[in-house]
């Protein structure tokens, strides 16, 4: 059984502006996600894997799915590891056998592709965009309750390991580069770069 979350303010951002603002925008169809959106949808998602703080496998992809199911997740107090969700169901399944995550998050299909592999799947969730996957695996229950984010390093050196992010360092280099940049609540900057790199991650969160 994981240990329960410790109680925090709500990130600092979400005061400074509308609620009926565009958060999100999907280029080929325009859609548009509010802030208010984002709120209602991640938060409904971290709802369902309950109070104790988990650590969620998301394979991202520079779309809606991923920033919301993100968000929530952190918001919610969970620790997220961002892994490239264009990488090959065999991909997760290793991550499930090495690390034996409880949850996982990605594109639709990523469940079904995990069972064929054998891996033990309880239940999958389908979202906009994406599904939330329950496995058979026990999960953790040391998770540190500072610990936010997990990223992959490359692996040039040796074996490919994970860097631990604590929520007040993700949301520090977030407001130092929004202050050096003049970024204001109306930019809207391109995702090009993809989730699950440090580059790409910290122009989502700035």
């Amino acid at each position: 059984r994981s240990r329960p979350m410790v109680p925090r303010p709500p990130m600092s951002y979400l005061g400074v502006v509308s609620s009926d603002a565009a958060a999100l925008v999907e280029p080929a169809t325009g859609e548009r996600t509010t802030y208010a959106d984002l709120v209602r949808s991640g938060r409904a998602l971290a709802s369902s894997i309950g109070a104790d703080k988990q650590v969620v496998f998301l394979a991202a992809r520079n779309n809606t799915f991923t920033a919301t199911t993100y968000w929530g997740l952190v918001d919610a107090g969970h620790t997220v590891a961002l892994l490239d969700g264009h990488a090959p169901p065999e991909a997760m399944a290793a991550h499930v056998a090495n690390y034996q995550p409880t949850w996982l998050a990605g594109p639709i299909g990523l469940g079904d592709g995990l069972a064929g592999l054998g891996v033990g799947v309880d239940s999958i969730r389908p979202g906009s965009g994406g599904e939330l996957i329950r496995t058979l695996a026990p999960g953790r229950s040391d998770l540190h309750p500072n610990l936010a984010v997990l990223l992959t390093t490359s692996g040039t050196t040796g074996s490919r390991k994970m860097v631990r992010l604590s929520l007040r360092s993700v949301e520090a280099n977030a407001t130092s580069i929004a202050q050096c940049l003049s970024l204001t609540a109306e930019e809207r900057p391109l995702t090009t770069l993809p989730f699950h790199y440090s580059f790409g991650l910290s122009v989502v969160n700035s």
